[in-house]
């Protein structure tokens, strides 16, 4: 189970392959063609606060930075589980 410490971890430079042996897989993976980038979703409970990361990945797969925040999503039914 994925926590915030998980993401702690990471720095702008590191590689998808990297990322994902840290992580697994992502949610989602979103093609972003006009930043010429594609988007990683994370979910994951912080201790009971439900929380959503997104890295960024330009289109070589390198960590290009991530952000993470509640997931307003969570109690309004928009999260798959």
């Amino acid at each position: 189970m994925l926590k915030d410490a998980d993401f702690r971890g990471l720095r702008p430079g590191m590689s998808a392959t990297d990322v994902e042996r840290i992580l697994g897989s992502p949610l989602l993976r979103t093609p972003l063609p006009r930043l010429r980038e594609q988007a990683w979703e994370y979910r994951f409970f912080d201790i009971q606060t439900p929380m959503k990361a997104l890295l960024h990945f330009d289109l070589n797969g390198v960590l290009n930075r991530h952000t993470q925040g509640y997931d307003h999503e969570y109690h309004h039914g928009g999260a798959e589980r």
